[in-house]
């Protein structure tokens, strides 16, 4: 990872827990961006990318629904599949199914990867969604 970008992640993740909701959400939405445009060959450091999960995972608890949907959609790259205890899709299970925010349950519906472990959940989701809108 190039000095710029390890810079600009130092910098956002110092602010991830402002008190503001309005910096909160922005550095969400920014480090969601900056994963997003990285390249499917790039790479980042251990330490970095430890860093910005363990930032995220905080922040898909926050109060404002806002802020947890970008902190959502700043994970998807960071989840694993293959590991059955991950704890980004650990996250997004339990989010689809607790969260109150409508748009938040969404966020990790569309973000969840695709395995033999989230497949019932999405399913399962689908299916109420569906349900619902007919009804």
């Amino acid at each position: 990872m190039n000095e710029f970008l390890n810079f600009l992640f130092n910098f956002l993740l110092e602010s991830y827990e402002a008190n503001d909701k309005a910096v909160r959400f922005r550095v969400c939405q920014l480090i969601n961006k900056l994963l997003n445009q990285m390249g499917d060959d790039a790479s980042i450091d251990d330490d970095m990318a430890d860093r910005i999960y363990d930032c995220m995972l905080v922040r898909v608890r926050d109060k404002f629904p806002n802020v947890r949907s970008q902190a959502i959609a700043a994970l998807a790259r960071l989840q694993d599949p293959q590991d059955p205890e991950c704890p980004v899709i650990s996250s997004y299970l339990r989010i689809m199914q607790i969260d109150k925010s409508a748009e938040v349950r969404r966020a990790a519906l569309l973000n969840v990867a695709l395995s033999a472990q989230t497949l019932p959940f999405i399913i399962g989701k689908h299916t109420v969604t569906t349900i619902n809108f007919v009804l």
